[in-house]
């Protein structure tokens, strides 16, 4: 009885968390990078939005999603076997609901007949996608690290 109980749910390795983990964070970039394309492209990629959002992503990936990767990568190495879905800490997983959470509700919120709307929303969507591009690097890096070992 005790041995059925440990196999669920199913104990995974370092390398396969970081592996989900990065791909996670990359199927993010492509969801939220696909709003910023077409809110641009609807603004008529206006220079200085997307100069803004530029700035903001990488201040955003430096300042906030970077150490906040690099915390969820030690999680992820200090148990060497773990569920699956034990990638990151609850606050990267409250941060995760805030982000979608708010971006529905800016949605249904305003109104996309709105210029200045569409400005904020393109500037904010490059924003997040810069910021979830940047620190996804360092996950496929320890992911790539796990495999060379």
């Amino acid at each position: 009885m005790a041995n059925w109980a440990q196999k669920i749910p199913p104990q995974t390795g370092i390398k396969l968390r970081l592996h989900l983990a990065a791909g996670i964070w990359l199927v993010g970039v492509f969801m939220v990078g696909r709003f910023a394309y077409l809110l641009l492209a609807d603004i008529n990629w206006l220079w200085w939005a997307v100069i803004a959002g530029i700035l903001l992503g990488v201040t955003k990936g430096s300042l906030i999603m970077i150490p906040n990767a690099r915390k969820c990568i030690q999680y992820i190495q200090s148990k060497p076997k773990s569920w699956l879905f034990d990638l990151f800490l609850l606050r990267t997983w409250i941060i995760f609901a805030t982000m979608m959470g708010g971006g529905m509700l800016l949605r249904r919120l305003g109104s996309t007949e709105i210029y200045a709307y569409n400005v904020f929303l393109a500037i904010l969507y490059l924003t997040v996608t810069l910021g979830l591009l940047i620190s996804s690097t360092l996950y496929w890096q320890q992911f790539l690290k796990q495999e060379s070992d």
